[in-house]
This record gives structure tokens, C-alpha cells and sequence, in this order.
């Protein structure tokens, strides 16, 4: 939950920036605010998939409890670990390079994926993919927790239990952030529209950090 957090945090570092882009009321299109995007990028799409890691973390470590000792030993957490960073590294190159590029737009006052860069619809669509996924995977995830919960009678130990609350809570979020990012019809032309959309993924990128250091920390 670490390092979810801390991609999670990284994002909304990222997102002051826009404070700066709105106060000077006029767009930003140079390598600092490219660099910017890239970070910003980079974070999302491995809080993505970190968040999927978690869920099937959670998942084997209590129906598959027997199993969970030897695939997230603490070498072959290094390695998982190791791949997200690796992910993220190119994923931050891509759009540094100019392959895709992540800008702050004025005034739709959110982050877009620039049309003109040759993979920046492959970036978006992979990454509206990999969200679906963590959606569906969260929802199969602890209905197969809760399942074996209630059909095996199975008692968790308060670590345990503690972690999968904090896990559930973050699951929820995700859920309603994608729905509404997905499919509510947000009014971006209006500013009732822009704050909804904002606060809805801050909300989204910060319930994890704060569950990290309120409920459980040392988890």
C-alpha cells in the first residue's frame, strides 16, 4: 500500500500545478510542463496497476492463504516491484520523448493526452483498460473474499482484517471514480461540472494515502 500511496501522492503534487496554469490564464506547451505530464502520467498508470496487484494480493493471501507465503515472498516482491517501477519509467519516457504527451488544458481545467503524439490514444486507451480492470478485478476479488469469509467461517487475524478493510474502502473509491469519470455526465462547461470532476479524483487518488496513515501505517 506503499507504494500506492506514493504514486498516489506524486499525482497530487502533480495536480498543483495547475493552480499556477489557471492563475497565469493561458496554456503551457514546453518541455517543464511536458516533464510535468509525464510524472503525472507515469504515476497514474502504475497506481493502476499496483492497485490490481493489491487486490489480487488480498485475494490469495486469505482464500489461497496456503500459497501466498511463496508468491509474495519478499524476493518475489522485489521483483513486482521492480516491474512497476520499470513500467513507469517508460511510460514517463514516452511522453517526455514526444511520443505522448499529458497537458493541462485551459479551460477544460483537467489533464489530457495530446491527439497529435503518435501513441497518446494507445496511452488513454490502455489506461481507461487498465482501470476497467481494476474495477472488475476489485469487485470479482472481494466477492470471492467475503464468499469464502462466509462459507468457510473463516476467522482473520487483525492485521488482516484491518488491510482488507483498508483495501475494501480503496476498492469503493476506484469504483465510484470510474463510474464517474466513465459515465456520469459531468458538465465540464460549467463550474459546478469542473469541481465535481476534481473532487472526485482527488478523492480517488487520496483515500489511499490517508488510510495508509491513519488506520494502518505499518501494513
Amino acid at each position: 500500500m506503499f507504494m500506492i500511496s506514493f504514486f498516489d501522492t506524486i499525482q497530487l503534487f502533480v495536480h498543483l500545478t495547475a493552480v499556477f496554469y489557471i492563475l497565469n490564464s493561458k496554456p503551457h506547451f514546453d518541455l517543464p510542463d511536458y516533464l510535468i505530464g509525464a510524472v503525472m502520467n507515469a504515476s497514474w498508470v502504475s497506481m493502476l496497476i499496483l492497485s490490481i496487484f493489491l487486490n489480487l494480493n488480498r485475494l490469495i493471501s486469505i482464500v489461497f492463504h496456503f500459497k501466498s507465503n511463496r508468491i509474495f515472498s519478499p524476493f518475489t516482491m522485489k521483483i513486482y516491484f521492480s516491474i512497476i517501477l520499470v513500467i513507469w519509467c517508460i511510460v514517463c519516457f514516452l511522453n517526455s520523448v514526444g511520443y505522448s504527451r499529458m497537458v493541462y488544458l485551459l479551460p477544460a481545467y483537467t489533464w489530457h493526452y495530446a491527439s497529435a503524439n503518435p501513441l497518446s490514444a494507445f496511452l488513454r486507451t490502455a489506461s481507461a483498460n487498465i482501470s476497467l480492470v481494476d474495477v472488475l478485478f476489485s469487485l470479482f476479488a472481494h466477492v470471492s473474499i467475503f464468499s469464502y469469509i462466509y462459507f468457510k467461517a473463516a476467522l482473520l487475524s487483525r492485521k488482516e482484517l484491518i488491510l482488507t478493510i483498508q483495501v475494501v474502502c480503496v476498492s469503493v473509491f476506484h469504483v465510484i471514480g470510474y463510474l464517474t469519470w466513465e459515465y456520469f455526465p459531468i458538465p465540464w462547461d460549467l463550474p459546478i461540472g469542473v469541481f465535481i470532476g476534481h473532487v472526485v479524483w482527488m478523492v480517488w487518488n487520496s483515500i489511499n494515502p490517508m488510510l495508509y496513515v491513519l488506520i494502518n501505517p505499518s501494513v
